[in-house]
Protein backbone atom coordinates (compact mmCIF):
# COMPACT_ATOMS: atom_id res chain seq x y z
CA UNK A 1 0.00 0.00 0.00
CA UNK A 2 1.69 3.25 -0.61
CA UNK A 3 1.51 6.08 1.53
CA UNK A 4 -0.35 9.51 1.14
CA UNK A 5 1.21 12.19 -0.47
CA UNK A 6 3.46 13.45 2.51
CA UNK A 7 2.16 17.05 1.56
CA UNK A 8 -1.59 16.46 2.39
CA UNK A 9 -0.17 16.26 6.18
CA UNK A 10 0.12 19.07 8.51
CA UNK A 11 0.04 20.31 11.69
CA UNK A 12 -2.34 22.66 13.08
CA UNK A 13 -1.97 24.69 16.36
CA UNK A 14 -5.07 25.39 18.59
CA UNK A 15 -5.12 27.43 21.80
CA UNK A 16 -3.62 26.25 24.65
CA UNK A 17 -5.54 24.01 27.68
CA UNK A 18 -6.79 27.03 30.34
CA UNK A 19 -5.31 24.03 32.78
CA UNK A 20 -1.28 22.94 32.10
CA UNK A 21 -1.46 19.02 33.26
CA UNK A 22 -0.02 15.80 32.12
CA UNK A 23 -1.62 12.08 31.92
CA UNK A 24 -4.85 13.28 31.33
CA UNK A 25 -7.36 11.94 28.85
CA UNK A 26 -8.86 13.47 26.14
CA UNK A 27 -12.61 12.49 24.56
CA UNK A 28 -14.18 14.10 21.50
CA UNK A 29 -17.72 13.96 20.09
CA UNK A 30 -19.53 16.63 17.52
CA UNK A 31 -16.89 19.28 17.32
CA UNK A 32 -16.37 19.13 21.36
CA UNK A 33 -12.70 17.84 22.18
CA UNK A 34 -13.03 17.07 26.47
CA UNK A 35 -9.85 16.91 28.11
CA UNK A 36 -10.25 15.07 31.91
CA UNK A 37 -8.30 15.21 34.71
CA UNK A 38 -4.55 14.63 34.57
CA UNK A 39 -1.79 15.44 36.68
CA UNK A 40 -0.73 18.92 37.72
CA UNK A 41 2.53 20.43 37.72
CA UNK A 42 2.83 19.18 41.38
CA UNK A 43 2.42 15.95 40.18
CA UNK A 44 -1.14 15.67 41.95
CA UNK A 45 -4.06 14.23 40.17
CA UNK A 46 -6.77 17.04 39.19
CA UNK A 47 -10.52 17.04 38.91
CA UNK A 48 -10.15 19.60 35.72
CA UNK A 49 -12.66 19.17 33.14
CA UNK A 50 -12.50 21.62 29.90
CA UNK A 51 -14.05 21.59 26.66
CA UNK A 52 -12.69 22.81 23.00
CA UNK A 53 -14.99 23.73 20.34
CA UNK A 54 -12.85 22.99 17.76
CA UNK A 55 -14.62 25.67 15.45
CA UNK A 56 -14.35 28.47 17.28
CA UNK A 57 -11.29 27.04 18.86
CA UNK A 58 -12.62 28.60 22.05
CA UNK A 59 -12.45 26.77 25.33
CA UNK A 60 -14.64 26.39 28.40
CA UNK A 61 -14.16 24.97 31.69
CA UNK A 62 -16.84 22.39 32.77
CA UNK A 63 -17.85 21.21 36.23
CA UNK A 64 -15.00 19.61 38.12
CA UNK A 65 -14.93 15.70 38.62
CA UNK A 66 -16.41 13.93 41.96
CA UNK A 67 -12.69 12.48 41.78
CA UNK A 68 -9.41 13.81 40.75
CA UNK A 69 -7.58 11.17 38.74
CA UNK A 70 -4.70 10.93 36.23
CA UNK A 71 -4.68 8.43 33.89
CA UNK A 72 -8.23 7.24 33.13
CA UNK A 73 -9.35 5.89 30.41
CA UNK A 74 -12.50 7.43 28.43
CA UNK A 75 -15.04 6.68 26.16
CA UNK A 76 -17.80 8.88 24.93
CA UNK A 77 -21.43 7.09 25.14
CA UNK A 78 -24.08 8.97 23.87
CA UNK A 79 -23.91 12.64 25.31
CA UNK A 80 -22.00 11.49 28.34
CA UNK A 81 -17.96 11.30 29.00
CA UNK A 82 -17.43 8.25 30.93
CA UNK A 83 -14.23 8.35 32.73
CA UNK A 84 -13.71 4.97 34.00
CA UNK A 85 -10.34 3.73 36.50
CA UNK A 86 -7.07 5.77 36.66
CA UNK A 87 -4.77 7.07 39.91
CA UNK A 88 -5.07 9.00 42.58
CA UNK A 89 -3.31 11.13 45.14
CA UNK A 90 -1.04 7.98 46.39
CA UNK A 91 -0.89 6.77 42.93
CA UNK A 92 -3.08 3.97 43.48
CA UNK A 93 -5.48 2.70 41.25
CA UNK A 94 -9.02 3.34 41.41
CA UNK A 95 -12.19 1.80 40.44
CA UNK A 96 -14.58 4.30 40.36
CA UNK A 97 -16.31 5.23 36.99
CA UNK A 98 -18.26 8.67 36.59
CA UNK A 99 -20.06 10.05 33.76
CA UNK A 100 -20.33 13.63 32.90
CA UNK A 101 -23.85 14.11 31.22
CA UNK A 102 -23.31 17.20 28.49
CA UNK A 103 -26.60 18.11 28.19
CA UNK A 104 -27.59 18.46 31.55
CA UNK A 105 -23.59 19.53 32.73
CA UNK A 106 -23.54 17.24 35.56
CA UNK A 107 -21.62 14.36 37.03
CA UNK A 108 -22.93 10.94 37.91
CA UNK A 109 -21.16 8.14 39.39
CA UNK A 110 -21.78 5.07 37.96
CA UNK A 111 -21.02 1.02 38.76
CA UNK A 112 -17.27 0.85 39.84
CA UNK A 113 -15.18 -1.89 38.53
CA UNK A 114 -14.75 -4.99 39.58
CA UNK A 115 -11.02 -3.99 39.86
CA UNK A 116 -9.16 -1.14 40.90
CA UNK A 117 -7.53 -0.38 37.08
CA UNK A 118 -5.31 1.90 35.61
CA UNK A 119 -3.11 2.47 32.48
CA UNK A 120 -6.40 1.12 30.62
CA UNK A 121 -8.06 1.43 27.36
CA UNK A 122 -11.99 1.55 26.41
CA UNK A 123 -14.30 1.85 23.57
CA UNK A 124 -18.01 2.24 23.14
CA UNK A 125 -19.64 -0.36 21.04
CA UNK A 126 -23.42 -0.44 20.52
CA UNK A 127 -24.71 0.42 23.96
CA UNK A 128 -21.33 -1.11 25.33
CA UNK A 129 -18.03 0.57 27.17
CA UNK A 130 -15.68 -1.87 27.31
CA UNK A 131 -12.63 -1.00 29.48
CA UNK A 132 -9.61 -2.95 29.55
CA UNK A 133 -6.94 -4.66 31.54
CA UNK A 134 -8.97 -7.23 32.64
CA UNK A 135 -11.25 -7.18 30.40
CA UNK A 136 -15.06 -6.09 31.43
CA UNK A 137 -17.97 -4.43 29.79
CA UNK A 138 -20.20 -2.18 30.90
CA UNK A 139 -24.30 -3.20 30.30
CA UNK A 140 -26.20 0.00 30.31
CA UNK A 141 -29.39 -1.14 30.59
CA UNK A 142 -28.51 -2.98 33.39
CA UNK A 143 -26.39 -0.59 34.94
CA UNK A 144 -23.68 -3.35 35.51
CA UNK A 145 -20.09 -4.50 34.84
CA UNK A 146 -19.86 -8.11 32.95
CA UNK A 147 -16.75 -9.90 33.31
CA UNK A 148 -15.86 -10.77 29.56
CA UNK A 149 -13.29 -13.00 28.59
CA UNK A 150 -9.68 -12.38 29.68
CA UNK A 151 -6.81 -11.44 27.54
CA UNK A 152 -4.47 -13.96 26.37
CA UNK A 153 -1.40 -11.75 27.04
CA UNK A 154 -1.97 -9.80 30.68
CA UNK A 155 -1.19 -6.36 30.05
CA UNK A 156 -1.57 -2.56 30.72
CA UNK A 157 -0.79 0.75 29.38
CA UNK A 158 -2.22 -1.10 25.65
CA UNK A 159 -4.19 0.75 23.16
CA UNK A 160 -7.33 -0.29 21.62
CA UNK A 161 -9.74 0.15 18.64
CA UNK A 162 -13.05 -1.44 18.09
CA UNK A 163 -13.47 -2.41 14.14
CA UNK A 164 -15.57 -4.97 12.21
CA UNK A 165 -16.73 -6.28 15.55
CA UNK A 166 -13.47 -6.97 17.03
CA UNK A 167 -11.98 -4.68 19.34
CA UNK A 168 -8.67 -5.09 18.95
CA UNK A 169 -6.03 -4.79 21.92
CA UNK A 170 -2.52 -3.61 20.81
CA UNK A 171 1.01 -3.42 22.72
CA UNK A 172 0.72 -2.64 26.21
CA UNK A 173 3.39 -3.36 28.74
CA UNK A 174 3.30 -7.12 29.98
CA UNK A 175 6.55 -7.71 31.65
CA UNK A 176 7.99 -4.98 29.47
CA UNK A 177 6.93 -3.43 26.36
CA UNK A 178 4.88 -6.17 24.37
CA UNK A 179 4.64 -6.69 20.87
CA UNK A 180 1.15 -8.53 21.01
CA UNK A 181 -2.09 -7.51 18.88
CA UNK A 182 -5.24 -9.61 20.13
CA UNK A 183 -8.96 -9.40 19.44
CA UNK A 184 -12.09 -9.65 20.79
CA UNK A 185 -15.11 -10.90 18.95
CA UNK A 186 -18.12 -8.22 19.50
CA UNK A 187 -20.85 -9.95 17.93
CA UNK A 188 -23.51 -11.72 20.25
CA UNK A 189 -23.87 -15.36 20.14
CA UNK A 190 -21.13 -15.67 18.08
CA UNK A 191 -18.35 -18.61 18.90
Amino acid sequence: MEAANAKSFYWEAFPPMPTCRVYCSPAYQDGHLFVVGGCSQQGQPVDTVEMLDIVSRKWTVLPPMPTPRAGAATAMVDKEVLVIGGVDSTQRPLASVEAYHIDEGKWEKKAELAQASMGVSAIAKGNQSCPLGSVEGFNLARKKWDALPSMPTGRCSCSSLEAANLLFVIGGVAQGPSSAVEALCLQEGAA
